[in-house]
């Protein structure tokens, strides 16, 4: 999800990475000290959303406990969301900005403090710039914290998002390095097309997954009813 959701992070992060970058290069730090604003930057990012995940995954975990087939309910529901998310990053159905409109609410109280820190682009001001910017309203993020709270586990949900954390940095480090150049190939049509694609096929994987392990959860509650009658 993180390495096909390419067109989406460019044009949601891509800005804030470039301006970093290109803001490094003009002070004069070089080739390595950009590289190093991009990386602290990230690395924040993710700490954010390991954060997130992991908290997501324990709200799961108490919710399961409530309702014990809230799990498979959240696992459909994630994967319905990572389809509509393929369509967004396709522009074939732009649904999710009512939820980026909806977190944007949330994102106004820490605004601030992330374009204060995002202008200084030092190791440590990037990395506490990546943390608040990680709570930047994103439906993808949505989307798979969502699929965080599916594994009911505080460990697993952490994991989850620090792959996808992982997968979504090759994309910034080139924007950071060939900002305009590498958002104007990521935006291209075919591009945004065919990694849509990606994640919609995905969703449909794990809706199948989810429908199919219901089904068979199901199935054998109904067989061994019938074996104690």
């Amino acid at each position: 999800m993180g390495v096909f959701s390419a067109p989406h992070c460019a044009g949601m992060c891509g800005g804030i990475v470039g301006a970093m970058a290109m803001r490094t290069a003009q002070h004069g730090r070089g080739l390595g000290a950009m590289w190093g604003a991009t990386l602290s930057y990230n690395l924040g990012r993710i700490t954010t959303y390991a954060i997130l995940g992991g908290l997501f995954g324990a709200i799961g975990m108490s919710l399961q406990h409530v309702v014990p087939i809230i799990g498979e309910l959240l696992r459909i529901v994630a994967a319905l969301l990572m389809i509509c998310m393929g369509l967004y990053i396709g522009g074939w159905w732009m649904g999710l900005r009512h939820l980026e409109s909806f977190g944007f609410r949330l994102w106004q109280p820490v605004q601030k403090y992330g374009v204060v820190r995002a202008a200084m682009p030092a190791p440590l001001e990037g990395y506490l710039s990546g943390i608040f910017w990680g709570c930047l309203p994103c439906g993808l993020v949505y989307t798979l914290l969502t699929f965080a709270m599916t594994t009911a586990d505080l460990v697993q949900g952490g994991l989850i998002m620090i792959s996808f954390g992982l997968g979504t940095i090759p994309t910034l480090f080139l924007v950071g390095a060939f900002a305009s150049k590498l958002i104007s190939v990521v935006r291209r049509k075919a591009v945004r097309s065919a990694m849509a694609s990606m994640v919609i096929l995905f969703g449909i994987w794990t809706l199948a997954g989810a429908i199919g392990a219901n089904l068979y959860v199901h199935e054998m509650d109904h067989l061994d009813r019938n074996e104690l009658e």
